[in-house]
């Protein structure tokens, strides 16, 4: 595999080549001066490295000496020795950050940054690094004990790749990224795509879970689902966006309900607007959670996974059409092939005609069917290596319920398909 340290220590032997092609001799009238001006001479065309540096360490010695005669001779070797340094400060540098960051199973992760850091202060317009780094902040924050501390970091990493990479910069490595941080794979062998649907997914799930940002979460979550990327097949995505739909359904009839105790236990206008809003979200979470199962059923492995989404599915589905169930089989199949619903879109409200009155109704209108969301967050493979999370599950409880699914959602690892 191509990698960052090979491409960028490229610059390091241009520039000797550069400095091999210029040749110049002088006379000059200080023998130690001349002595160690001669030795550079002679030596500062080798391409050696090893060779190289000893030269240069010559050169080093002349100006440490020489260096604030202002004259033709500290001219040729300080010009040549500036260039050297500049040279051999990128390879050096480039070097510590693939030793941080080769060996996926231990990550010196700060080293990985600061040196990154440096790398991409010098040259802009690199990819790979950003990539790398933001690929490193999520999986420290999709850990099994997640670490946060460079949550913020790999944010802005993140969408500095994607800038730059909508912008049309290059991978250096060809491969989008380097090492196991690499989205170049046989499945996705452009890389441009499948990392870009990575980095929205990073910034999308660090936000949302790790930064409690649901709704600002939501944006990075959906482009992870038109990328042509392996986030596009991952039902964690549409699970997530499902959840908030769920969160959004529970707040909303929390307060529906409080209304309607208010007003001495009697719909109206407003809540009657608020239950066809909920409606709406019920809508959105159905085909969320149903596009999550359609991509899961077609993994024969964690059975238990799927089948905690199908329970999900049928829950809101009962709960969005009043426990009517004959249509849930043809919805299954239809919304396989339908576009998914942005989430940033407005939720259109959904007005029915009024049932019948009923003894609950009538007796208690604030009984409704509720739902709760015992979503938690998501066990999560990160670019690397498997890792998993253990964060607390909440669960809403809402002020009046008669339907209280017992389903809480299994997050399985995002797995890297090669």
């Amino acid at each position: 595999m191509k990698t960052v340290y090979k491409f960028l220590t490229l610059s390091v032997m241009m520039a000797a080549f550069v400095l091999a092609n210029t040749s110049q001799s002088f006379a000059q009238d200080n023998p130690e001066k001349d002595d160690l001006y001669t030795k550079f001479t002679a030596c500062y065309k080798d391409t050696d490295p090893a060779k190289r540096d000893a030269c240069y360490a010559i050169a080093k010695q002349y100006l440490d000496k020489f260096g604030t005669i202002d004259d033709e001779y500290t001219t040729f070797v300080k010009k040549r020795y500036d260039a050297y340094a500049a040279a051999k400060k990128t390879s050096d540098l480039t070097k510590r950050f693939d030793d941080s960051i080769k060996n996926a199973q231990s990550v010196n992760v700060d080293d990985a940054y600061a040196s990154g850091k440096e790398i991409i202060a010098a040259s802009p317009d690199l990819i790979d690094v950003p990539i790398v780094l933001a690929s490193i902040g999520f999986d420290n924050a999709a850990a099994k004990t997640p670490n946060d501390k460079y949550n913020n970091d790999a944010i802005n990493y993140a969408k500095m790749a994607i800038q730059k990479i909508e912008a049309g910069k290059p991978s250096a490595t060809g491969n989008f990224g380097a090492y196991a941080y690499a989205y170049k794979t046989d499945k996705f062998p452009d890389g441009k795509n499948n990392t870009l649907g990575w980095m929205n997914y990073t910034i999308g799930y660090i936000m949302f879970y790790r930064m409690n940002q649901k709704k600002d979460a939501l944006p990075y979550l959906y482009k992870a689902t038109t990328a042509t990327s392996e986030t596009r097949t991952n039902p964690e995505v549409y699970r997530t966006i499902g959840s908030w739909y769920v969160d959004e359904f529970i707040r909303l009839d929390a307060d529906r309900v409080a209304k309607i105790k208010a007003a001495g236990d009697v719909d109206t206008d407003e809540t009657k607007a608020i239950l066809a809003l909920q409606k709406g979200y019920a809508d959105r979470a159905v085909e969320a959670y149903a596009k999550a199962y359609n991509i899961a059923s077609n993994d024969p492995k964690d059975k238990a996974y799927k089948d905690s989404i199908l329970n999900r599915v049928k829950e809101l589905y009962a709960i969005r059409f009043n426990k009517d169930m004959t249509g849930f089989d043809a919805y299954m199949t239809s919304v396989k092939n339908k576009p998914f619903t942005d989430p940033t879109t407005a939720v259109v409200p959904v007005v029915e005609a009024t049932p019948p009155p009923t003894a609950t109704t009538t007796n208690n209108p604030a009984v409704s069917t509720t739902v709760t969301n015992t979503a938690a967050a998501s066990d999560t493979t990160s670019r690397a290596r498997t890792a998993g999370s253990t964060a607390a599950t909440t669960t809403a409880k809402p002020a009046a319920t008669s339907t209280t699914p017992t389903t809480a959602d299994k997050k399985p690892a995002p797995k890297k398909k090669n």
